[in-house]
């Protein structure tokens, strides 16, 4: 299945490599058929439903009211948030592309909502708990900051933002194959602690937890600097 959903981007991913990670190129899913985005959003869907359970339990939702949570991976575990905890409202943004298809549980309508947004943009509502699962490796690092930024500005005081994304580690090869896959679909990356703590800093973020989720994940609790 992935070799058939990505073959295009690999395809092109010497000359990907030639103009550098700073140059991101269009999203394969945003002109791939309608066919391989649904089998494409059913694997992301599988696993983010395997790697991101934990959260459940990891995040303390009571001292939370507003969500907001980012990109395809964010959808299944804002619906099981607001399936177990009744006082939440969750708003899914994202590129158009992660919608199609989507439909909302109708016992969740009034307080789940999905939207459509460049995330580079100023985003259309603030929230207390601002879910990143897996989006940023999609991006180069000065978009990445971009969103971390927009990020930033759309979490009310003494809110948390939740980033969850693969470390790289340089001593050991593990993610490697991963970080070249994204450079073909997106021009994004895998990074290291140390070029997050760097993208943060930029960011004028804060690292307040990291914890290990799995194998392949990690959580980074983040907050803005004082």
């Amino acid at each position: 299945m992935w070799s058939d959903v990505y073959r295009i981007a690999w395809k092109n991913l010497a000359k990907i490599i030639s103009e550098g990670r700073d140059n991101p190129h269009t999203l394969f899913k945003v002109s791939a058929s309608n066919e391989n985005r649904e089998r494409y959003h059913h694997a992301i869907d599988g696993y983010a439903r395997e790697d991101f359970s934990v959260l459940l339990t990891l995040i303390d939702w009571q001292q939370h009211q507003q969500v907001i949570g980012i990109g395809r991976s964010a959808k299944g575990l804002l619906e099981r948030a607001l399936t177990t905890y009744k006082h939440l409202q969750a708003l899914l943004l994202g590129e158009d592309y992660i919608f199609h298809p989507i439909s909302i549980n109708s016992s969740l309508k009034f307080r789940y909502h999905l939207q459509s947004h460049v995330l580079s943009h100023p985003w259309p509502k603030m929230a207390d708990a601002i879910l990143l699962p897996r989006v940023l490796h999609y991006w180069p690092d000065k978009q990445a900051i971009s969103i971390l930024q927009k990020a930033h500005d759309a979490l009310l005081p003494n809110g948390k933002i939740y980033l969850t994304e693969m470390l790289i580690d340089e001593k050991r090869p593990e993610g490697a194959l991963l970080d070249l896959n994204m450079l073909a679909e997106s021009g994004g990356k895998l990074r290291t602690l140390s070029q997050w703590k760097i993208l943060l800093e930029k960011s004028s973020l804060s690292m307040l937890q990291h914890l290990k989720i799995s194998d392949t994940a990690d959580l980074l609790v983040l907050k803005k600097q004082p």
